[in-house]
């Protein structure tokens, strides 16, 4: 099996779905371990990746590791693609029980 049967495979994996051409091309360009780590990193996100070749290039382009979680890109429409912007880090505020409020 060549690095191209095994990309396309893993990506089958990952995604349950055939990679177009320009991701298999994409994907080949790095080294089949780097291929796994974005792989890997598409098949664990959280939420369902609407776009992955946009999640790809980004992850490639960024360093993204199964160590690191990606953020959420939110665009305002298709066509402005390129101009998405990722969302600020998520700011956590401490539990607070309104019934065992005694003020």
């Amino acid at each position: 099996m060549n690095k191209r049967q095994a990309i396309i495979m893993v990506y089958q994996i990952a995604t349950m779905t055939y990679p177009s051409p320009e991701i298999i091309n994409l994907l080949c360009d790095y080294p089949f371990e780097r291929c796994l780590e974005v792989l890997l990193v598409l098949r664990q996100s959280p939420n369902k990746v609407k776009a992955p070749e946009r999640f790809i290039k980004r992850a490639l382009e960024e360093g993204w590791t199964s160590a690191t979680t990606p953020r959420n890109v939110k665009c305002k429409s298709a066509a402005q693609n390129e101009n998405c912007q990722g969302d600020q880090e998520r700011v956590v505020f401490p539990f607070y029980n309104w019934l065992e409020d005694h003020s």
